[in-house]
Parts: structure tokens; sequence; C-alpha cells
């Protein structure tokens, strides 16, 4: 909730490729000791509610009864996110032609235990209330022995447990690279978090088109023309991937993008944003790119 607005989601969005690549695990994370089958993936249409891509909803069957379950993760908790999941939840379940119930559970990037309850008053008195669970990270032994899939985000929220995250994500190229955009997001260099985590630079780069933020925008701008709305569309783009890989980005390199122009360059451009090693390999890319002008 208090990231960057070019960053907003985030978190989320890595988080959701830990829940595309290990529904199940997630599934008895968040519904743990009860017997939830998971049945598989539910994608809103981005014309309902464009905003919520990053949303992990998962069919479940709960003993012989159907239900939609709606993950959101946050990264630190914030008094609008009762009211929000609220919303989202109705969008849902109306998406849904009201067919099924849907089970909403947020789970939170911090050690705190917080309860999630949306209330609707009028004039002192409660008119409605909705309640969803909060899931913490505050049981981070258990986390890390039981869930490894997890074991990348207990970075984010006790660096401390440094050595045990990369004794569990090492030989998984997945969850690797996640540990290091998470170590990158956390202020380590991309040299320093290569070394850390043991990873080659190549399967660093071949894991990162399996990450949403990079896979998504990168077959979008292979597949589709870029018009003239579209450019500064793929700008902010290559500025969002650069930000998540190398956090703050100087202001010259913006002013380079935003003189970008050609088609070719969009693409190339995007290309590098993901594969560059380091910074200065990208504004070296970006300096030939422009001299060619």
């Amino acid at each position: 909730m208090k990231e960057d607005k070019q960053l907003h989601h985030l978190w989320d969005k890595l988080f959701k490729v830990v829940g595309n690549q290990f529904p199940e695990e997630l599934l008895r994370f968040v519904w743990e000791g009860k017997k939830v089958k998971y049945k598989g993936h539910y994608e809103q249409d981005k014309v309902v509610i464009e905003h919520q891509i990053a949303d992990i909803n998962f069919w479940v069957n709960d003993g012989t009864v159907k239900k939609l379950l709606n993950i959101e993760p946050y990264s630190n908790w914030d008094e609008k996110i009762p009211g929000v999941v609220f919303t989202r939840n109705g969008i849902i379940t109306k998406s849904i032609s009201y067919q099924f119930e849907v089970i909403s559970i947020v789970i939170l990037l911090e050690k705190r235990q917080i309860d999630g309850l949306y209330q609707v008053s009028l004039e002192g008195k409660v008119l409605n209330q909705f309640h969803f669970p909060v899931i913490d990270f505050h049981d981070i032994k258990k986390i890390l022995k039981e869930f490894p899939p997890l074991a990348p985000f207990v970075l984010k929220v006790d660096p401390s447990y440094e050595k045990e995250v990369l004794q569990i994500v090492k030989g998984d190229k997945l969850l690797t690279a996640i540990t290091i955009l998470i170590l990158n997001k956390l202020g380590k260099s991309q040299k320093e978090a290569l070394e850390m985590t043991g990873a080659k630079l190549d399967d660093f780069k071949e894991a990162l088109l399996d990450v949403p933020i990079m896979k998504d925008l990168w077959d979008e701008s292979k597949t589709q023309g870029i018009n003239e709305g579209k450019e500064n569309q793929i700008k902010d783009d290559i500025l969002k991937i650069l930000k998540l890989r190398f956090n703050e980005i100087p202001s010259e390199i913006h002013e380079k993008i935003k003189s970008l122009k050609e088609q070719s360059e969009f693409h190339s451009s995007l290309e590098q944003a993901v594969k560059a090693e380091n910074l200065a390999v990208f504004e070296a890319f970006l300096n030939a790119l422009l001299e060619k002008e």
C-alpha cells in the first residue's frame, strides 16, 4: 500500500508467480488443516476489474461445495484494506453471476496479527459487516519448514533469515529469480544478489520471463504494434521493469527513454530492461541506440 505508485502491486505480482506455480502449497498455507481441494485458476475479466490483475483466484471444493477463493497479498497493512477487500469480493461475486460463494483471504507480508473486519454503519448502528481472515508471516520458522515456495518473501518480512532462505531456494530457478528481485528491492545490487544465490546470469534472465510483470509486458510488446497512444505506456513499462530490478533510476535515463520514437527501439529497449546485467549496461545500450538516430 505504501509502495511507489509505479510499483503498485509489485509484491502482489511476485506473489502471484508463486500462486500460479505452486497453487496447492498456497492453498494449504491459507486454509491450513481444512480438506479443501484445488480445482483450478479463475482469471477475472480485466474489463470487469482492470487494476486487479494481481489477485490470485482459485476454484476449490470445500467438501462437495464449489467455491471461489480470492487471495490478496499486501506488503504492508493499511486501514483502507478492509474496504477494498469488501468491494473486490462484491465485484468478483457479481462477475460470476452470484452462482458461487467467494471467500476472500488477505496475505500480509508482515509480522503482525490483524483482524479483517469491514463495517457499514449508519447513525451509530452497524448495518452490515464483512469478515475476512488475514494470514501473516509471524511464524517464519514454520513457513520455511512447511511452505518453501513462500521462502523468498520472508526476506521482506525479516532479512535476518537470509541464510535459511538462500538454502531453500537454491536449485529452483524460478524461486531463485524471485529471491534476486526481492534482494534488489531491498537494496542489494544484481551482482551481489547473483553471488548470494549462486545463480548464473543466463538462468536468471531466462527465469525472469516467467515473472508476470515481465512476461506480460514482453509478450504484449512483441505481438502488438505500437501506436501513438501506446508509446507512453511502453515507456512506463520499461521504467517499471528497471525499477523492479535496480530500484532508483537516474533522471537522465528517464529522459533517454522518453526520447525513444521507433517501434523497434521500444521492443529492443524492453528486452534489454529485462536482460541487461546492470543499469550501466542498459544505459550504454540506450546511448548506442540514440546515437544511431
